[in-house]
């Protein structure tokens, strides 16, 4: 005979019974939910990895073409350079590639300065030799007087160039003044009398060019002096960086230039293929305009006839 204490277990189990299984129910579903979870982070986490890839192609892409355009805008100052020195270019880029370690300055930066300057000279009646060691001399100037002055050393350059084919203002900014009387001065000093009425051109820059030297003494030497100053470091940096994109640059130009071609072949074949399709008009402002003109005495004479919607109709 069944006692209250053994039907009390009996229930007792049934629940349980009931229990465990919800409980099972609960895990199945909580595994089932954990899964879907799982698959979806790995969905998320997949397209996290591609746009992480993409934002990084991207940048890399941006970065490659920085360092083509820096590399062909250097290959196009050297073109002019190697113009401009003609036989001495070689000795001028040397110059420029040991002065600009010195001084932590880009190679490339004191060949354009000296470039530039070289073409001022030349015009001017100097020899190309000659021209050679005044651009060293006067682009050394100007790192040392943009460093004495705090000043971007070809924004110096074109002040000193500005200077010496006769706007002698741009110099006050640096201590210099040069003026009729002084030049004349100068000039007289050369042995040429007269004034800068008697002067060549080429005597006239020279006598310039002199009284620049003098008037900027306590400038020269300052980038050597000031090499390991904070100022200094920081243009030496980002010489450094620049050079290197150059030169990086100038090993992805050939790869540019297939990726250019490949573009203008592409856009040329579209072009030809949408005009075959009539997509696009070929000659088709040129076809209106010869229209237009055919139809000019007509559309004139119906509107004298105020026959407004005729002539609508023919220039249409």
């Amino acid at each position: 005979m069944a006692t209250p204490v053994d039907t009390l277990l009996v229930r007792i189990e049934t629940d349980m019974k009931g229990v465990r299984e919800d409980l099972k129910r609960l895990e199945r579903r909580t595994q089932q939910s954990t899964n879907k979870m799982n698959n979806s982070f790995s969905k998320v986490g997949k397209v996290v990895k591609l746009a992480m890839v993409a934002v990084a192609v991207k940048e890399i892409a941006r970065m490659g073409l920085a360092m083509v355009n820096l590399a062909s805008d250097a290959r196009e100052m050297q073109n002019k350079s190697s113009v401009v020195f003609g036989i001495y270019t070689k000795d001028l880029r040397k110059w420029a590639d040991d002065f600009g370690k010195s001084i932590g300055r880009s190679k490339f930066e004191l060949e354009e300065m000296a470039a530039s300057v070289q073409d001022t000279f030349v015009p001017m009646g100097f020899a190309r030799k000659e021209g050679l060691e005044l651009s060293k001399t006067l682009t050394k100037l100007a790192v040392d007087v943009a460093s004495f002055n705090n000043k971007a050393d070809a924004e110096v350059m074109r002040a000193f160039q500005s200077a010496l084919v006769g706007n002698h203002e741009t110099l006050r900014q640096f201590g210099v003044v040069i003026t009729e009387a002084t030049l004349k001065q100068e000039l007289l000093s050369m042995g040429i009398e007269g004034g800068t009425k008697a002067a060549t051109e080429q005597e006239k820059v020279q006598a310039r060019l002199n009284l620049l030297l003098a008037g900027t003494s306590d400038a020269q030497g300052d980038a050597a002096r000031t090499v390991d100053d904070y100022a200094s470091k920081v243009k030496a940096m980002q010489a450094a960086v620049k050079d290197l994109a150059i030169g990086l640059g100038q090993t992805l130009i050939p790869i540019a230039l297939e990726i250019v071609d490949i573009f203008t072949n592409v856009i040329t074949t579209l072009d030809e293929l949408f005009k075959k399709m009539g997509i696009i008009q070929e000659n088709a402002k040129d076809t209106t305009v010869r229209l237009m003109q055919k139809n000019a005495p007509l559309i004139e004479k119906l509107m004298a006839d105020n026959n407004i919607e005729e002539a609508m109709k023919v220039w249409n």
